[in-house]
């Protein structure tokens, strides 16, 4: 099968859904992926960009990039008041763009479209094609759940937006376009704002990476506690800075020796300034994610607000990594997934539960070994490509209609 994925930025670790979804998928079908360079893109380290988009070269992904035109930010601006489009959608809402992907399509002539995200549904209108459309997470509920924790001028402007996504959502959702989301949770809150809507769960594929290199060498004590992620996407930034203040004395004093240890990209302010001499360790743009999180003993996953799949608790599972959880932190998960990550909400809670499993070494690895088999089933990439390739065929074979509406 030939599959075009149209995203809205370059895949790679950092944004781990399109990126394992493009190696898993290689595995059996010729893929051709196109992103926009620039944007978010711009913001990815040299070495984490670079190394990503060889690793899809080497597993046979076709990658073409999409460039915006010099009059981009005044299209998107115009677009965004024109439309009333979230601001999201119409940055992406460009004709130079489109006409970009027409040119693309009729060269490639995929068998199925994959658009990756709501915001890139814009670079396929016109396409008659048989087309996916994986909305991944509600953004509109985010919002709506950050505005309520703003103030002022920024609650205002992100109420507003999440206003503008939320209608976006429910129209793409009660379209009858064929949906996929990451996780039961993210379709339910869908399902509610739109009855009836036809979503399909496809979950995030994890890579366990190489397994023969080395674990890093993290500086400080054991046990090292690992907490990682966006280090600039708000919920991150809340639920690590939170932590560190109401949480990491307890743990502490439970476990004298613990070194905490932050590790994303492009850390917030507010992230750097958590860094604490012998104590707790900023890592940023870490080039490969599995042989830190092999250097550590524990994960946190401390989230007060998560939208949708939990990539954190996933990757721990997949690593062997014994991670401790916020409930939040484990909504979006499957419940033979959730069943087995210890939950803390109060500062006792988290000192208990981290203490417990450093302070006990066979049931430390029993946990980690449980973990770790509930996930290699559901989230392995040989199983996330098959519900893919499977969704796939289901379109072809006109189980789900044909996106004609994109060209309206």
């Amino acid at each position: 099968m030939r599959i075009l994925i149209v995203t809205p930025a370059p895949a790679t670790p950092l944004k781990p859904r399109v990126f394992g979804f493009a190696l898993a998928l290689a595995q059996r079908h010729d893929v051709h992926l196109a992103f926009v360079e620039e944007l978010a893109g711009a913001r990815v380290p040299t070495a984490i960009h670079d190394g990503a988009h060889a690793a899809l070269r080497q597993a046979g992904v076709t990658l073409h990039a999409l460039r915006w035109g010099p009059a981009a930010a005044a299209a998107a601006l115009r677009s965004l008041v024109l439309t009333r489009l979230p601001l999201r959608a119409a940055l992406f809402d460009q004709g130079g763009l489109r006409r970009q992907v027409r040119r693309l399509h009729a060269a490639v002539r995929p068998d199925v479209v994959h658009v990756d995200r709501a915001r890139a549904l814009s670079l396929v209108r016109g396409i008659d094609t048989p087309a996916l459309v994986d909305l991944t997470d509600p953004v509109g509920w985010y919002l709506e759940e950050r505005a309520r924790g703003a103030a002022g001028v920024a609650r205002f402007l992100i109420t507003r937006e999440s206003r503008r996504q939320w209608r976006y959502e429910a129209e793409i959702a009660a379209s009858r376009r064929a949906l996929c989301v990451a996780s039961e949770f993210g379709a339910s809150i869908l399902r509610a704002r739109v009855p009836g809507a036809d979503l399909t769960v496809v979950p995030c594929a994890v890579w366990t990476g190489d397994g023969a290199s080395a674990a890093a060498s993290l500086p400080g004590s054991s046990p090292r506690v690992a907490f990682w992620g966006n280090l600039g996407y708000p919920p991150n930034v809340d639920a690590i800075e939170s932590f560190v203040r109401d949480h990491w004395p307890a743990v502490r004093h439970a476990l004298p020796g613990a070194t905490l240890h932050v590790a994303g990209s492009t850390p917030h302010a507010r992230v750097r300034r958590l860094a604490r001499a012998g104590e707790v360790f900023i890592h940023p743009d870490v080039p490969h994610m599995p042989a830190f999180l092999r250097g550590c003993d524990l994960a946190v996953a401390p989230l007060g607000l998560c939208a949708g799949f939990s990539n954190k608790i996933a990757e721990a599972a997949v690593h062997g990594l014994p991670v401790v959880a916020s409930d939040a932190a484990c909504a979006g998960l499957a419940p033979a997934l959730a069943a087995h990550v210890p939950r803390a909400a109060a500062p006792a809670e988290w000192a208990d539960a981290l203490a417990r499993l450093w302070g006990a070494p066979g049931a430390r690895r029993a946990a980690a070994d449980r973990l770790r088999a509930a996930a290699a089933d559901a989230l392995s990439p040989r199983a996330v490509a098959a519900m893919l390739a499977g969704t796939y065929e289901r379109l072809l074979a006109g189980t789900h209609p044909t996106p004609a509406e994109l060209r309206n």
